[in-house]
């Protein structure tokens, strides 16, 4: 596994990035995991519109506000 910083840390002070540097990443991650969904979907890896409890087994809940959950539910409101 490679661990090393990239790039600056604090550019306007010179600082470098290390491997233990914390970033920001703002709301990074939702479109990151759409992609992916998106991707294995075209794939026809995985159904969205299929419960997420056949793909996540501990997932806590089964419904919400009656409705199945599913990954469409899911992305809709992420």
């Amino acid at each position: 596994m490679l661990l090393a910083g990239f790039g600056m840390a604090d550019v306007e002070n010179a600082v470098p990035c290390t491997a233990d540097s914390v970033m920001k990443i703002a709301s990074i991650s939702k479109p990151i995991t759409m992609t992916v969904l998106a991707r294995l979907w075209e794939r026809g890896s995985i159904d969205i519109d299929a419960p997420i409890g056949r793909y996540v087994k501990t997932w806590p809940r089964k419904t919400w506000k009656g409705e199945k959950v599913r990954h469409s539910l899911v992305i809709r409101y992420t």
